[in-house]
């Protein structure tokens, strides 16, 4: 018996009359399990077709820092500097989501299996695990960010750098925001009121030591942020110059 015919009697069983029943919920497992393969291989070709648009580039803006550095309150001033010409890259993590945050918004919170399907998959331009959890940046997020003429800006750990710079398909400018002190760093963490002595030594001793790797990675600017108004200056002339940049190019591919 030929592999046709091997599945069509798989999917069709006789009666007592021996008239031919067609076994629906087989039908139905089959339909099911073609469709997922299809839509798999959908995504992923959509994907590849997609970075295969415009030489595989996708511009980026990749922000990095330890926690306490004031990265978040900079980038909110800068998103809110440059409305309608940025876009934060919105990250997937297997974290549970707080009682603050709104999916899609604050991050994509997925479940395990799913991250992992979508690591099979290759979907993620970058990914990295932290506390138990999965944190990663899509690729069709900056796909869409760019063909909408807006400059994606990524917030990442050190870990997430140094696997972006590995990355044919972006044309990205790092930045690191800088303490100008451990002092500082830990003043900035009890000013929150959200952490407590154990969290902020576990903090101060990541921060002491990404401060050290980070010497060893290229940044195309390190701010170290002691005034507020004066990083933001740096920071926004900085931007503004990758703006520019941004649409000339983004100008002669239209």
């Amino acid at each position: 018996m030929n592999n046709c015919a091997l599945k069509i009697s798989s999917i069709l069983r006789w009666n007592h009359n021996r008239s031919i029943i067609i076994d629906i919920k087989k039908i139905q497992s089959r339909i099911m399990s073609q469709t997922y393969q299809h839509s798999n291989y959908c995504n992923n070709h959509s994907i590849n077709n997609s970075l295969n648009h415009d030489n595989k580039i996708i511009n980026a803006i990749v922000v990095c820092g330890p926690s306490g550095s004031g990265k978040t309150t900079l980038l909110n001033l800068l998103f809110e500097h440059f409305k309608d010409k940025l876009k934060f890259s919105i990250s997937h993590t297997t974290r549970k989501s707080r009682p603050n945050e709104v999916n899609g918004k604050s991050y994509y919170f997925v479940d395990r299996p799913t991250f992992e399907q979508m690591i099979a998959n290759n979907e993620f331009v970058e990914y990295s695990q932290f506390s138990g959890n999965y944190y990663g940046t899509s690729i069709q997020e900056l796909i869409t960010n760019e063909k909408s003429g807006l400059l994606s800006v990524l917030d990442v750990d050190l870990r997430g750098v140094i696997n972006l710079q590995k990355k044919d398909i972006l044309k990205a400018k790092y930045i690191f925001v800088k303490p100008p002190s451990l002092q500082f760093l830990e003043m900035n963490l009890r000013n929150r009121g959200t952490e407590n002595d154990d969290s902020i030594s576990v903090r101060l001793k990541h921060a002491a030591e990404d401060l050290k790797q980070a010497e060893t990675i290229h940044f195309d600017l390190i701010l170290e942020n002691f005034v507020l108004k004066n990083s933001f200056e740096k920071l926004r002339q900085f931007v503004q110059s990758e703006l520019t940049r941004f649409n000339e190019s983004h100008r002669h591919r239209e």
